[in-house]
């Protein structure tokens, strides 16, 4: 989980408000993991590094990190043509502290698909990198390759700059190969979440008049499926020959994933775990076909969503964002860095999580773009170098919080909040609500469990026909992805 510390909280308070305050069941609890317990969620950080104090004299730690991603090398290394960047102010503040007090020096080589250069390095027995930083979709399924070290006996996955929910699920036996929290940014920026056209909310009298804030009915556990497909119809009109082309204006901009990202906001899960360390299909449990039922009703719809597979490509949609065409836009929390730093960019926006199917859902829960969030491991290669790489993961996920300067994870709130210069505040909220309930569905990203569809990819060919096909397509395949589970399941006992 990433915090906003105090004081950049305290800072961004100072702004003036936007706004003013003016019959299903609940998921079943099997359905949903949890991502820490009350206890663990309100811990208070460590004031003082909790390991054993090392210096290693120099130490070079190299770092096999992803060069597609705005931060992916910029979360361990400086840029040097930067100028006046938070972010990589912080981190050149860090490096300091960590080689001056811990004689480790970090250096990055930044592939477009890290995992493949990774392949070819193990495959030929060779110890070129230290520790990799690459998405989930890259890292989960080549697992069993043997591509990285367990890490049980070398990092104390308790710590709480570690986030429990990732290491519980990013993983099919009972080693831990993978990891995410406050060491890297790009987990959070890959978190899905909502953007909504402050401007166009506002000037619907209607909806203010019904509503208020729509902060406000995040915080009173109000923010519900049923109040976002409301709003989604009432500011929903053709173009201006009365079609529903990309030139009209929508209630929700996305992809067909937000089948799969609406699923995971309910509480519930395409599959889980057995007790006996198998895995079970979930997708037709009543609860599920359900709750599917209902997003396919909100997402289906084409006269209050439009999906980029519709539209053509990503960039229709984020031109019909950016042009004030919608209300709302499904997308991952790296579009807000994005939107701030077009100068063509002109409306005013902001953040919100993913509703709650309705009431009693206990919590809004976020899933991560498992293409783009990052997870950090080791190379198995990794032997001589391996006591200073763990000890660095240890440092940069404490360090990610915890400075006394603005720390990385600081920075990072600090650019992506500061939106066209209004006021910030309810959003820096909301995000800390987003990234302390994110949900790791692995079920979706293991790309061989079935030919196409497979099980992830079900949901989002459901939506675009023109009726509820999920549960026929779930049935003419479940035969195979059972069959592709159970293989992958034996790979992973082979490694025990």
């Amino acid at each position: 989980m990433k915090r906003v510390s105090p004081l950049l909280l305290a800072m961004l308070l100072l702004a003036v408000p936007f706004f003013t305050a003016c019959g299903e069941e609940a998921p079943e609890p099997s359905s949903i993991t949890e991502s820490k317990t009350e206890s663990q969620t309100e811990s208070e950080p460590e004031t003082v590094f909790p390991l054993e104090e090392k210096y290693f004299d120099g130490r070079v730690v190299t770092i096999l990190c992803c060069s597609r991603h705005t931060y992916g090398e910029l979360q361990f290394v400086p840029n040097e043509e930067l100028q006046s960047n938070a972010i990589n102010e912080a981190v050149i503040a860090r490096n300091d502290l960590i080689e001056e007090n811990f004689g480790i020096t970090i250096e990055t080589i930044a592939e477009p698909f890290p995992v493949e250069s990774l392949r070819l390095s193990v495959s030929a027995g060779l110890d070129e990198y230290d520790m990799i930083c690459d998405t989930m979709m890259a890292t989960m399924p080549v697992i069993p390759e043997g591509l990285f070290m367990p890490l049980d006996e070398y990092i104390d996955l308790k710590h709480a700059w570690w986030d429990p929910n990732a290491t519980e699920l990013l993983t099919l036996n009972d080693k831990h190969y993978l990891l995410s929290g406050d060491a890297i940014l790009t987990d959070d920026d890959y978190t899905y979440l909502l953007l909504f056209n402050k401007d166009m909310y506002q000037k619907n009298a209607d909806l203010v008049v019904k509503y208020g804030s729509p902060y406000q009915l995040v915080r009173e556990n109000k923010w519900t499926f049923d109040v976002l497909e409301e709003m989604m119809r009432a500011v929903s009109m053709p173009d201006e020959n009365g079609e529903w082309t990309i030139d009209a204006t929508y209630g929700m901009l996305g992809s067909i994933n937000i089948g799969n990202v609406f699923m995971n906001a309910a509480g519930l899960l395409p599959a889980e775990k057995t007790p006996d360390g198998g895995i079970q299909i979930t997708m037709d449990r009543s609860m599920n076909v359900t709750t599917f039922d209902r997003v396919y009703t909100m997402f289906s719809n084409k006269r209050t969503t439009m999906f980029a597979e519709r539209a053509g490509n990503f960039d229709a949609i984020n031109e019909s964002f950016k042009s004030g065409k919608a209300l709302f836009y499904s997308t991952n929390a790296s579009n807000i860095s994005t939107f701030k730093n077009d100068p063509e960019f002109t409306i005013s926006f902001g953040v919100l999580p993913n509703p709650k199917l309705n009431e009693a859902q206990e919590k809004y829960y976020h899933t991560i773009n498992s293409g783009n969030s990052s997870v950090i491991g080791v190379a198995s290669t990794n032997k001589n170098n391996l006591e200073a790489t763990c000890y660095l993961m240890e440092l940069l996920g404490y360090y990610g919080a915890n400075t006394t300067f603005k720390s990385v994870n600081e920075a990072y709130y600090e650019t992506t909040l500061k939106l066209q210069a209004v006021e910030s505040s309810e959003d820096a909220e909301m995000l800390d609500l987003i990234f302390k309930n994110r949900m790791y569905d692995i079920y979706t990203m293991m790309a061989n469990w079935g030919s196409s569809p497979t099980l992830g990819q079900i949901y989002g060919v459901a939506l675009q026909a023109d009726t509820n096909t999920a549960t026929s397509l779930l049935d003419s395949k479940k035969q195979s992805i059972e069959l592709a589970i159970e293989e992958t399941l034996e790979k992973f006992r082979g490694m025990e």
